[in-house]
C-alpha cells in the first residue's frame, strides 16, 4: 500500500516537470524559425546595389569628353593656321641692297632695310653722286628714310607688294665746267610715293630683288634763292624708280 502511494506522488509531480519540458521545447523551436526567417530578405539587400543603370551612364560620360577635346583641337589649328600664313622666307628680316642704275650716272646709291612687323619695314638709302651734265657738274649726297607697307599675306616683310611714302633731303654743289670760279649749292626737301615689289629669292632666299617706282615732290633752295633759280631736274614734281640687287639675312 505504501509503494502504491509513492508510485502515485512520484507519477503526480514528474507530470508538471514533463509539461514544462514539454512547454520549454515548444517556446523554443518557433524563434529558431523566426531567426532564420528575416535572415533570407538580408540577403536581398546586398544583390540590390548592382542594377545595369552605370553601364548605361558611361557612354554619355564618354560624350563630354571628346566634345571637350574638339575644342581643343578646333584651337589649336586656328592658332598654328595664322603663323603658318605668317612666316617670312627663312626667317629674312635685314637687307642690304644696291641700285643697279646708279652707275649709270656715276652714283652709288645704297640702301638697309629692316623688318619691323609681319606688315612692315624702315628702310634707309643714301647716296653718293658726281657726274657733268653738258656745262654743268655736280657732286653731294642725299638721305632717304622710307616706310613700307607689304600687301602680301602669304609671307612676312620684306618679302612681297608694298607701299611706300619717303621723304628725302639732297645737298648739292654745282660748277661751271668751263669756269670753275662759278659755283652754287642747292639743297631739296620732299617726298613722295612708292608702289614695289621685294622677292626674295635663290636656295636659301637670301638674294633680294628690289623693283620700284613713283611721284615725288621736291622743295629746292639755291643759295638765297628758291626753286625758281634751282635746276628743273631737282625742284617741283618728278619720278622716282629703281632696280635694287643685295642680299637678305
Amino acid at each position: 500500500m505504501r509503494s502504491l502511494l509513492l508510485l502515485a506522488t512520484s507519477l503526480l509531480v514528474a507530470s508538471p516537470l514533463l509539461a514544462q519540458t514539454r512547454r520549454a521545447t515548444t517556446t523554443k523551436t518557433p524563434p529558431a524559425t523566426r531567426f532564420v526567417a528575416p535572415a533570407k530578405p538580408s540577403v536581398a539587400p546586398v544583390r540590390q546595389p548592382t542594377p545595369p543603370a552605370p553601364v548605361s551612364a558611361a557612354p554619355a560620360s564618354a560624350a563630354p569628353v571628346q566634345q571637350q577635346t574638339a575644342p581643343v583641337q578646333a584651337a589649336s589649328y586656328r592658332a598654328t593656321t595664322p603663323m603658318q600664313n605668317s612666316v617670312s622666307p627663312a626667317g629674312r628680316s635685314n637687307v642690304f641692297k644696291v641700285n643697279v642704275f646708279s652707275p649709270i650716272v656715276r652714283t652709288i646709291s645704297a640702301f638697309y632695310e629692316h623688318a619691323t612687323g609681319p606688315t612692315s619695314s624702315m628702310q634707309l638709302g643714301v647716296y653718293y653722286t658726281g657726274i657733268s651734265l653738258g656745262d654743268l657738274a655736280y657732286r653731294g649726297f642725299g638721305i632717304t628714310p622710307e616706310y613700307r607697307f607689304y600687301l602680301t599675306k602669304r609671307s612676312d616683310a620684306p618679302d612681297g607688294a608694298y607701299l611706300a611714302p619717303f621723304v628725302r633731303y639732297q645737298n648739292l654743289t654745282f660748277s661751271d665746267v668751263t669756269d670753275a670760279s662759278s659755283k652754287f649749292t642747292l639743297s631739296t626737301v620732299g617726298g613722295g610715293l612708292l608702289v614695289g615689289r621685294q622677292w626674295l629669292v635663290g636656295r636659301s632666299d637670301n638674294v633680294a630683288i628690289d623693283l620700284f617706282g613713283g611721284p615725288s615732290y621736291n622743295v629746292a633752295k639755291v643759295g638765297d634763292g628758291y626753286k625758281s633759280d634751282a635746276p628743273t631736274a631737282f625742284a617741283g614734281f618728278g619720278v622716282r624708280f629703281g632696280l635694287c640687287i643685295g642680299l637678305a639675312w
